[in-house]
């Protein structure tokens, strides 16, 4: 069977999760790889409000476990042969990370290195505005529109920084999508069809 590796990227809340969903049923032998943050968040987060308000040595644990899950999952996929498509890449958590704590050299190295397990990255960028909903509801989106934002920023440098350095061959293809949640999944299975077709030519 044909292997195809691929990994979503960009800040919370931009359509990712609701985009595997779609993906998932259009390619069922591609296996989804759910971003770890989210289980990890509700094990830290206890009484506190947000999880940032823990210490910096909790904060770092949470990182490291968030990475090392996502990189360790991605890697026995690939060793094994198995197609997978990630909701987060491993490069997201450098984003993250720069706004929490200063990281060291082998958690970017980690990041970096889980990049080259992908054929293709789809970029979600921040470029939507929130719902009416969302604002009178004065949802977690809305709260967190500037530090997505913010996120979103500082995930573009890190891409166009590993663009630069690392994938000069363009060994690994990287679409930014657009347009609306319709737009984006016609794009993203496209080019899985058109990757599944080179590959098996």
């Amino acid at each position: 069977m044909v292997q195809i590796k691929i990994a979503f990227s960009g800040a919370g809340g931009t359509g990712k999760g609701t985009i595997l969903s779609i993906v998932q049923k259009e390619f069922p032998h591609i296996i989804p790889i759910k971003s770890p943050m989210e289980s990890l968040t509700k094990c830290y987060l206890g009484d506190r409000k947000n999880y940032l308000d823990g210490n910096e040595d909790e904060l770092r644990t949470k990182q490291w476990m968030g990475l090392g899950a996502q990189f360790w999952a991605e890697r026995s996929l690939n060793e094994s042969g198995r197609s997978f498509i990630s909701e987060r890449s491993c490069l997201d958590y450098l984003a993250y990370w720069n706004q929490q704590l200063d990281y060291d050299k082998n958690y970017h190295a980690l990041a970096v290195e889980g990049c080259f397990n992908y054929d293709i990255v789809f970029y979600f960028p921040c470029d939507f505005e929130n719902t009416e909903k969302e604002k009178n509801e004065h949802s977690w989106k809305e709260r967190d529109s500037k530090k997505r934002k913010k996120t979103d920023k500082i995930m573009a440098a890190f891409w166009k920084e590993f663009q630069e350095k690392e994938n000069r061959s363009g060994l690994i293809k990287f679409v930014k999508l657009f347009g609306n949640e319709h737009d984006k999944a016609n794009i993203v299975t496209q080019e899985i069809k058109r990757l599944e077709e080179r590959i098996y030519a």
